[in-house]
C-alpha cells in the first residue's frame, strides 16, 4: 500500500500525452469524490435521522455561554422582596397619539409565580454547569414562592411542574409536602376555562399521580384531558398547514400533558397521539406563525420529552433545530443584540411586528428558554 502513489505516478509517466491528461482528470475527480463523501460521513453522526425526516439545521449555538448570560440577566431582575420584574422595558413602549404620549403598560409588573420559572432556570443551570450556587438559588426562589402561597395557595395552582422538578432533583420532603398540599386544592378546584391553564393542570395531575400513586389524580387528569380534546379545534387562532391540518396556537401545552400521562401510566397511546400531531403540524415550517415564545416553547419541550420517552432521535433533532432557530430569533444577547442586548428574551422580535407594545422582555420566557437549552447534548 505504501508503494501505491509511486507505482501510480510511474505508470502515468509511461502513458502518451493524451492518455496522461485523461488519467490526471480521472484521478482528480476520484479524489474530489472521496473528500466529498468523507465530509458527508462527518456531518452525519451515528443515530441521526435521515435528512428527509428532519428540518434543515439552523446556525449552531454555544449552549453554556448563553445559559450563563441568561442566568446573570435573571438575577438583575430580582427585587428586594425576593420576587422579580416579570416585564422589562415596558416604559419604552409609549407613543404619541394625537399630541399625547400613550403608554399602554403602567405600574409594576410583578407576579409571585415568576419565581417558579426562575427556580426552574437556576435548577437547569445547575444541571448543565454543575455549580452548587445555582441549585441554592433555585431553592431560594421556590422557597420564597412557597412562603407566599401559605396564605394564598390559589397563587400556586399552576407551578407544580417546576416544583416537581426541584423535588425530583433534591428529594426534599419540603417540596413533596408543597406538591401534596397544592394537589389537594387542585382536585377540589374546577378546571380552568383558559385552555393553556387547563393543559397545565392535566400535566400537573399526571405528575401528582406519579409522585403519590393516588388514582384520584389520574382520573381527574384523564377527565380534564377529555375536556381539552373536545375543545381543541374550537380555540382561538387556528393554524392551517398546506395539507389543511388545523391546530390552535397553544396546541403544544396539550401535547406536553399527553406525554406526561404517557410517562406516568406507561401507556404508549399518548406518545403515538403526540407523534401524529407533530408529524402533521410541521412546527418548523410554520415557525413564524407562532408570534410569541409562549406558543412555540412548549412545542420544543414536546419534541425533547417525546425523544426522551421513546428514544426517537428524529424528535430530538427536530427539537434542537427548532430551539436553535428560536434562540437566534428571540434571544437578545450581548453579542447577538436584537434591541437591548441584555440577555433577555424579546416578546416579539420580528421587525415588521415591532410596535411600541411589543418591545418588552418577559422574564418567564427567558427562564423557559434556559430550561430548554438544558436538553441539548454537547456536540
Amino acid at each position: 500500500m505504501e508503494k501505491f502513489p509511486q507505482d501510480l505516478f510511474r505508470k502515468i509517466a509511461n502513458l502518451s500525452r493524451k492518455q496522461k491528461v485523461m488519467a490526471i482528470i480521472i484521478l482528480i475527480i476520484s479524489l474530489l469524490l472521496l473528500v466529498f463523501l468523507g465530509k458527508k460521513s462527518l456531518l452525519k453522526p451515528p443515530g441521526t435521522a435521515p435528512a428527509s425526516e428532519i428540518s434543515p439545521t439552523p446556525t449552531p449555538i454555544l449552549v453554556k455561554p448563553i445559559i450563563k448570560e441568561i442566568l446573570d440577566y435573571i438575577e438583575t431582575q430580582r427585587l428586594n422582596d425576593g420576587f422579580y420584574n416579570y416585564l422589562a422595558h415596558y416604559n419604552e413602549q409609549c407613543e404619541m397619539k394625537e399630541g399625547e404620549m400613550v403608554c399602554p403598560y403602567q405600574g409594576e409588573w410583578t407576579f409571585p409565580q415568576t419565581n417558579a420559572w426562575t427556580s426552574l432556570a437556576y435548577l437547569s443551570g445547575y444541571q448543565v454547569l454543575g455549580e452548587q450556587k445555582y441549585l441554592d438559588l433555585a431553592k431560594r426562589d421556590m422557597d420564597r414562592l412557597i412562603l407566599h402561597c401559605e396564605s394564598k395557595p390559589e397563587d400556586c395552582l399552576w407551578v407544580l411542574v417546576q416544583a416537581g422538578k426541584l423535588y425530583q432533583e433534591t428529594g426534599d420532603s419540603h417540596y413533596l409536602d408543597f406538591l401534596k398540599k397544592e394537589g389537594g386544592m387542585l382536585l377540589g378546584t374546577q378546571s380552568s376555562s383558559q385552555e393553556l391553564l387547563l393543559d397545565i393542570e392535566i400535566r400537573e395531575l399526571a405528575i401528582l399521580y406519579g409522585v403519590t400513586g393516588d388514582s384520584r389524580y389520574l382520573e381527574e387528569a384523564q377527565k380534564r384531558l377529555k375536556l381539552s380534546e373536545d375543545n381543541f379545534n374550537q380555540r382561538e387562532f387556528l393554524y392551517k398547514t398546506e395539507e389543511q391540518f388545523l391546530y390552535p396556537q397553544k396546541a403544544c401545552w396539550q401535547t406536553l400533558a399527553k406525554i406526561e400521562l404517557g410517562k406516568q401510566t406507561e401507556d404508549k397511546t399518548y406518545f403515538e397521539e403526540v407523534k401524529a400531531f407533530l408529524d402533521k403540524a410541521k412546527v418548523m415550517a410554520n415557525f413564524e406563525r407562532f408570534p410569541h415564545p409562549i406558543e412555540i416553547q412548549p412545542c420544543m419541550e414536546t419534541y425533547f420529552e417525546l425523544a426522551k420517552a421513546t428514544g426517537g432521535r428524529k424528535y430530538y433533532q427536530e427539537g434542537r433545530n427548532l430551539l436553535e432557530k428560536f434562540v437566534t430569533t428571540f434571544w437578545d444577547g450581548k453579542d447577538a443584540k436584537l434591541i437591548y442586548g441584555e440577555g433577555g428574551t424579546i416578546f416579539n422580535p420580528y421587525p415588521a411586528r415591532l410596535t411600541y407594545a411589543q418591545k418588552y422582555v418577559v422574564l418567564t420566557d427567558g427562564s423557559y428558554s434556559l430550561y430548554l437549552l438544558s436538553y441539548l447534548e454537547e456536540e
